[in-house]
């Protein structure tokens, strides 16, 4: 009961304390007012027998006693100044988090910089990582924090404690830092492949409408089946193979260009769709093909390069299920 009691007043000492916001690109310098102190574990159980000996020696005027209790008292006191300095001067910045696919990491640079000697200094984030960071001295490290993306979205930084106990373990001197940046979290791309989705006009056309002059080379690809499509666009092989209804896609000799949307995806649940259409920017991207992005109040004209492939995850990653989908 009574480690209990120490464990949750040492919980509710670090909750009180006020987070520091660190946003991407602000350089942060720890400056004394910034740390906050307070025993460890052992460092209680340090005072009370410091207490316990000076008070046998003032009590039963015991000078050896005394003496060890001041002489402790004294490594307390320079323990506490020691781990103090550990985080006095350091400068702290953030970079632009990393972006991810739900399911995976976002990631979060943290930089460190030291002014002077060495530092031993611990990370430990809400969500559970934890770092140790060896500074040598007048150097400056970078290490990525990993923070769990479950859901697609904005992936908040959330609140990083920086701490040291060294060197005696007696002393916990820390500083909490929220992170205010935000991490792009894009829909998990769907895993199953399926064809991209062609639309005649743009380059393309599909079944007659592309001419019994075409040669097998004119063959560009599938989209979904359409009601009122002629039965020679069908193809049958894939049919038979329980691939789905799809229709052949033929070149017009032109530039190939698709638009994906949210009615071309086969699934029914609006998250599985935001996926299928997330595979189908990869693959475009992937093949070099002009795709263009259309969502309720989004519009995305075809293109290719990474600019526009992140234009459209990210269209895919903000986009409000409820409006529409």
């Amino acid at each position: 009961m009574h480690n209990l009691e120490i464990a949750r007043f040492l919980h509710l000492s670090n909750k009180k304390v006020r987070a520091i916001a660190l946003a991407p690109g602000q350089a942060l310098t720890l400056s004394p007012g910034r740390i906050h102190l307070r025993p460890t574990r052992l460092g209680l159980a340090f005072g009370v027998l410091v207490a316990l000996l000076l008070l046998v020696g003032l009590n039963y005027d015991n000078n050896l006693t005394l003496f060890l209790g001041l002489w402790l008292a004294a490594i307390g006191v320079h323990a506490l100044l020691a781990a103090w300095r550990q985080l006095l001067g350091v400068m702290l910045s953030l970079e632009p988090p990393r972006p991810a696919f739900a399911g995976g990491r976002v990631r979060f640079p943290l930089c460190a910089r030291v002014p002077g000697p060495a530092r031993h200094l611990k990370l430990v984030h809400e969500d559970g990582p934890r770092y140790d960071l060896h500074l040598a001295p007048e150097t400056r490290r970078c290490i990525e924090l990993e923070l769990p993306a479950p859901h697609r979205g904005r992936r908040p930084g959330g609140v990083l404690s920086v701490y040291s106990t060294h060197p005696l373990g007696l002393f916990r001197a820390g500083v909490r830092l929220r992170l205010a940046g935000t991490a792009l979290v894009w829909p998990r791309p769907a895993s199953s492949p399926l064809p991209l989705p062609f639309e005649a006009g743009t380059g393309t056309a599909t079944g007659d409408a592309a001419g019994r002059a075409r040669t097998p080379d004119d063959f560009a690809g599938h989209r979904p089946w359409r009601r009122g499509d002629p039965l020679r666009a069908l193809d049958w092989k894939v049919l038979a193979r329980e691939r789905g209804m799809l229709a052949k896609v033929f070149s017009s000799g032109t530039r190939e260009e698709c638009w994906l949307d949210l009615a071309q995806a086969p699934e029914r649940d609006p998250e599985a769709r935001l996926s299928r259409l997330c595979a189908w920017v990869l693959e475009a991207e992937r093949r070099g093909l002009p795709a263009g992005l259309r969502l309720p109040g989004t519009l995305i004209p075809p293109g290719t390069g990474e600019r526009h492939r992140l234009r459209c995850l990210e269209a895919l990653a903000l986009h409000e299920v409820e409006h529409g989908c």
